[in-house]
């Protein structure tokens, strides 16, 4: 499935994942695309952060969501 994500920046990044894809999964994915460290990413989906440990299809992402990408430098983890 497709899922589109926008960086704090207004940066659109489609990626082409599968729905039992892991969170931390596509957080790797957007470090190769955006060049920001996995630990200072920050997904929302619907208004809530996804946990690494999570999967897209339990979280309810279907092919086409938006998901909200933000990076949290200052504190270095999630």
């Amino acid at each position: 499935m497709k899922i589109t994500v926008m960086t704090a920046g207004e940066q659109i990044i489609t990626l082409d994942v599968d729905r039992d894809e892991s969170v931390e999964n596509v957080k790797a994915l957007l470090e190769v695309e955006t060049q920001v460290p996995l630990q200072q990413q920050q997904l929302l989906y619907n208004g809530k952060e996804m946990r690494n440990a999570e999967k897209l299809s339990a979280l309810g992402v279907k092919d086409d969501e938006l998901i909200m990408m933000v990076s949290n430098a200052a504190s270095g983890f999630l």
